[in-house]
This record gives structure tokens, C-alpha cells and sequence, in this order.
């Protein structure tokens, strides 16, 4: 029957193929249909060198929510194709070993600090929150309380693929931000002073998108003059920083601020806040922004702010000086290249 299924599985996958166009994406880095909404993501399945994502979707009315099943294809999980929607009964047919379905929580089993001997599981809710557990096939036992590393607004329907090839042991996922989808990630569980924790990282094949890059290297972030102000839709931040207690800086992408206060400890953006601990007395910041999403991660994804918004009137990129003894060890903007 698992061979029948996957059979049936590649034949539905040629067939669709077969029947599409690509159009340009709504979003300069995120993907986005050109005709139908995005509904719930359904499944995320690899075969010879592609990526093939299958989400539900309508035309946005009340009438036609999530009523079809739409179909995209990538090579390398930033670029991909929007194939003709698949037919309403494709649906209860399209599905992988994985456990879960669409709108259920999901369950999958990760390395410990990259050890494979040493694996936990991970139940995580439709919003990104999560246990970190055992399982036995039947039964999932808590060994946490309810954790979260996701922060932002715009997290939703999540699906998950683990390891997509041979010498390929990731743990890919993708979720829904609204209309476009989220940048795919990379998971993985960390031991912390607090215990076990799920740390979410953007996929190497992010760097694909770089175009050019502009750097500074120990400045005094506070008092010393980076630049008045990057112009781009696509921008992408990565940096390390030192910085005393009681500091603060920011960053303004798009009109959005972006605060990183070492006083109250914590991240925040669009009246929504993270903690943040410093890793080795260091903050590492990495931020992607497109025309309507900006995605945050700090300290190595140990904490995570998708963010999507409207009524931009500027793009690009202000760096704002706080107060205290901050030092950007190191600070890179990149400009992005639109899928």
C-alpha cells in the first residue's frame, strides 16, 4: 500500500506539473500566488530534485475559502513555480509518512544538539508553540511546559519535511503568513540553561537572494555615523553585537521599528515583544524584509519574529541610536535579488 500511494503520488506530481505557469510573485522574497489566497498549507514532499508544496486555496470570498488544493514547485525552496490548482479531490490523496493533517498540531522527532543518538519530539501547535517530549507511536508524554520561540503575528498552518535526500538530515518547515508564505526554515533542538529548546534558523539557500552586501565592522553603533538610511524593498540584516546593561538600539525597516533592549532584556516590534538572552555575552541579529513581512531572528533562532504589515510609505532600511554602550562587532546589509 506505501508503495501504491507513492506511485500514485508521482504520477499526480507529473501531471501537475505539466499543467502550469509562473507567475510573479506579490512579494519580492516571499512567495505568493498571483490569483488564489493561500489557505492552510497541507504538505511539503521532495522527490528528484524538486520541492513540491500543496496548500489549500480559494479566491479570498467567503464562498471559495480554502476550497481547492494549489500546487508550487521549487529547486531550492526560495524560487517557485505556481502550478494550475489541483482538483478538490486531490486533497485526501496527497499525503506523505508524516504525522498530522491540515489544522492538527504536528509531531516529529529531532537531534539534540545535533547528536542522533539523542533525539526528543516536538508537538507544536498550528501557531508555532510547542512540548518537548517522548513518544511511542500512540501516546505523546510532556516533558515541558508550553514553550514558544515564535513571537510575531503571522505564523500559521505549518508543515514539515525531514530529511528530503540522502546526505540531507534538515528538518525544513514552512508556514503561512497570511497570502504569502514565510521563509523556509531549518529546525533544531538545543540544550540551554532552561532546558531543551527549538531554535529556528532561515535555510542556507537564503543566500541565494544576495546581491550586494555593505559592512562596517566595530563601530560604536550609539554615537559613531553608520548611514542615514539604506533604500530597498528586499533587505536583509545580519549582525553581532556587545552591549551593557541598560543599553538600547534599534533598527527601522520599512517604517517598522525594530528595539533591542538590553534593559528590560526583551525585542520589540509592533507593540508585540520576545525575550532575548545574550549567547556568550553577544547579540546575534539576522532580519530579512520584503514589501510586507519583515522575519526576525536572534541569537541563532532561539527566538523568532515574523512580522507582516500595511500602509508602507518608505522602504528601506534607518538605524536608530539608542542610549548606552553598544558596539556592532559586525553589521552586514544585504540587498536581495526578488524570486
Amino acid at each position: 500500500m506505501k508503495y501504491r500511494r507513492f506511485s500514485a503520488l508521482i504520477i499526480l506530481l507529473f501531471f501537475l506539473r505539466s499543467c502550469g505557469e509562473a507567475p510573479k510573485s506579490a512579494q519580492n522574497i516571499h512567495f505568493s500566488p498571483l490569483k488564489n489566497k493561500i489557505g492552510s498549507l497541507k504538505e511539503l514532499l521532495y522527490n528528484e530534485g524538486e520541492f513540491h508544496l500543496f496548500y489549500l486555496s480559494g479566491d479570498g470570498t467567503v464562498q471559495d475559502a480554502n476550497t481547492g488544493t494549489g500546487y508550487a514547485v521549487s529547486r531550492d525552496l526560495i524560487n517557485w513555480r505556481e502550478v494550475k490548482n489541483a482538483k478538490d479531490g486531490i486533497n485526501d490523496n496527497v499525503t506523505s509518512d508524516f504525522e498530522g493533517s491540515v489544522g492538527s498540531p504536528l509531531i516529529f522527532k529531532l537531534p539534540v544538539d545535533g547528536n542522533p543518538i539523542i533525539q526528543k519530539w516536538v508537538l507544536q501547535q498550528t501557531d508555532g508553540s510547542y512540548y518537548v517530549g517522548s513518544y511511542d507511536g500512540n501516546l505523546f508524554i510532556k516533558e515541558s511546559e508550553l514553550l514558544k520561540n515564535n513571537f510575531g503575528n503571522c505564523f500559521f498552518s505549518p508543515v514539515i519535511l525531514r530529511d528530503p535526500e540522502p546526505g540531507d538530515d534538515r528538518t525544513i518547515q514552512l508556514a503561512n503568513a497570511g497570502n504569502s508564505m514565510l521563509l523556509p526554515l531549518e529546525l533544531s533542538l538545543r540544550i540551554t540553561e532552561n532546558g531543551i529548546r527549538l531554535y529556528s534558523n532561515p535555510v542556507r539557500e537564503a543566500d541565494i537572494l544576495i546581491e550586494n552586501v555593505q559592512e562596517w565592522n566595530e563601530i560604536d553603533y550609539n554615537k559613531e555615523k553608520v548611514v542615514n538610511f539604506i533604500n530597498g524593498e528586499a533587505l536583509r540584516i545580519r549582525a553581532r553585537f556587545t552591549a551593557s546593561p541598560g543599553s538600547w538600539f534599534g533598527f527601522r525597516l520599512h517604517g517598522k521599528d525594530v528595539i533591542f533592549s538590553l534593559s528590560e532584556m526583551e525585542m520589540s516590534s509592533m507593540e508585540l515583544k520576545a525575550p532575548l538572552d545574550l549567547l556568550e555575552g553577544k547579540l546575534f541579529i539576522e532580519i530579512f524584509a520584503d514589501r510586507n513581512i519583515i522575519e526576525i531572528f536572534c541569537n541563532e533562532g532561539s527566538v523568532y519574529m515574523p512580522l507582516v504589515f500595511e500602509n508602507v510609505e518608505e522602504y528601506g532600511i534607518e538605524f536608530i541610536k539608542g542610549d548606552g554602550y553598544v558596539v556592532a562587532e559586525a553589521l552586514q546589509v544585504f540587498s536581495l535579488k526578488s524570486i
